[in-house]
């Protein structure tokens, strides 16, 4: 991890830490126009020492980035989370329309037979798929609290581990505008700048990724809402989720 101690004398910058499946690639796209160019840490670094900041800019990092304590340090962290049985939904849909690297794992380490961990026909809600769903959370439930301990709470950095408390502000999948208008908010007050007027631009086009799917509970019976309260339980912990879907179950 780079010295981040230059940043102290320099105006807040909003560091956005992308976590996969939870709408980041939106926030990223409203970020880059609300707030300024952005730019990974190692970029903003060089260019703060080059003297060639650009005047509005954020910092994001890639999926699976491990965040260090920045609190100190002039940085207002933003960090993304989702309901546990949307999460997953996403996750093995995307990895059903043959993208993602998890996806790509599954089908070096299973070859032919990681055809029955995901789904063939869209919207995958038929019988064979949603079996074939049964077996993708059978193997990977528990993927989503890796994933959030690895971005904000790696053992590295966090002595005392992953903590919702590690990051300033969570923008939630199912509240993605009201929660990035929320943390924006909090940024401006912390110092820094925000286009309010391009915000509420964005917030009228509301544009979201297309998915394949339909709604949560069409694929989570009881037998696969089981296996993520049993898997997932820092999710819920740390979150306060009292359902596995968005809306309830």
């Amino acid at each position: 991890m780079m010295d981040l101690k230059v940043i102290k004398s320099h105006e807040l910058a909003l560091l956005f830490n992308h976590m996969p499946k939870t709408g980041g690639s939106t926030c990223k796209r409203l970020l880059a126009t609300v707030v300024g160019e952005p730019m990974n840490l190692r970029q903003y670094q060089q260019r703060l020492h080059d003297g060639s900041l650009p005047e509005r800019f954020h910092i994001v990092e890639a999926e699976f980035f491990e965040l260090s304590p920045m609190q100190e340090y002039n940085v207002f962290t933003v960090g993304g989370v989702r309901s546990p049985c949307d999460y997953y939904l996403s996750l093995w849909s995307f990895g059903s329309d043959n993208k993602g690297g998890l996806h790509g794992q599954l089908q070096k380490q299973f070859k032919k037979k990681a055809e029955m961990y995901y789904g063939h026909t869209p919207p995958y809600d038929n019988p064979t798929d949603l079996d074939h769903l049964t077996n993708f959370l059978q193997l990977e439930g528990g993927v989503m609290s890796k994933r959030l301990i690895q971005s904000y709470g790696s053992p590295r950095y966090w002595k005392n581990g992953f903590s919702h408390r590690n990051v300033d502000c969570w923008v939630h999948t199912e509240f993605l505008f009201d929660d990035m208008r929320h943390c924006l908010q909090q940024f401006e007050i912390a110092g820094g700048f925000v286009d309010w007027q391009e915000f509420e631009r964005q917030v009228v086009l509301g544009a979201k990724n297309p998915s394949q799917h339909t709604s949560c509970k069409r694929y989570f019976n009881e037998e696969r809402r089981s296996i993520i309260y049993n898997t997932e339980q820092l999710v819920f912990d740390q979150f306060n989720y009292t359902s596995c879907c968005n809306g309830g179950d």
